[in-house]
This record gives structure tokens, C-alpha cells and sequence, in this order.
């Protein structure tokens, strides 16, 4: 028990900062206020691979016909995401994203 309550301190602490995360650029702003928050960082993780996704998402776009079901298939799903990623966050909740759950782009603090 002793480890989860510093974590659950940290999820308490840290819902609405991680929420924010998820409208694009402000991504930036939680791991700038709060960058050893493993909860923080999960959800910073995955707004950024998710911001991504939708980036080269909609530079399929260029092509036309089928780079435009690409580019729309793209932003419906990080639409979609972005409302589920809020949603976990200000559960408190560090689940996974579909696809761009499993895309480490931050380490965790002290690796």
C-alpha cells in the first residue's frame, strides 16, 4: 500500500492538469507545471502520440480520394480519443489509448 498512496496522491493532484493535456498544444503547459508526475507524464504521453497520429493523419490528406478517407478516418478517431483521453484523466484513470496507447515517447523521471 505504501507505494499506491503516493500515486493516488499524484492522480488527485493532477486530473484536470492532465485533462487540459489532451487540447492539443496545451499538452505542453502539464509537463512544463508538473514534469515528475508519472500521471501527468502517462497522459502527456499519450496527447502527444495522439497529436501526431492526427499531424500525419492529415498530411495524407494531400493525396486525393484515398488520402482523404485516411485523413478523415484520422481525425474522427483523434476526436473520439481526445474525448476519451479527457475523460480518463479527469477519472483518474491511466488507461490506454486504441493505437497510440502503446507509443513511448516519454520516459519516465530518473530512467
Amino acid at each position: 500500500y505504501e507505494t499506491e498512496a503516493p500515486l493516488d496522491q499524484d492522480v488527485e493532484d493532477n486530473k484536470m492538469l492532465s485533462a487540459l493535456g489532451y487540447l492539443g498544444p496545451m499538452v505542453i503547459l502539464p509537463l512544463i507545471l508538473k514534469p515528475n508526475s508519472p500521471f501527468v507524464r502517462f497522459h502527456a504521453n499519450q496527447s502527444i502520440a495522439l497529436l501526431l497520429f492526427s499531424v500525419l493523419c492529415s498530411i495524407c490528406g494531400i493525396v486525393p480520394f484515398f488520402g482523404w478517407m485516411i485523413s478523415t478516418f484520422g481525425w474522427v478517431f483523434t476526436l473520439v480519443n481526445v474525448f476519451k483521453g479527457f475523460g480518463n484523466a479527469m477519472s483518474g484513470k491511466m488507461k490506454k489509448l486504441p493505437i497510440v496507447g502503446d507509443i513511448k515517447i516519454l520516459g519516465n523521471r530518473g530512467e
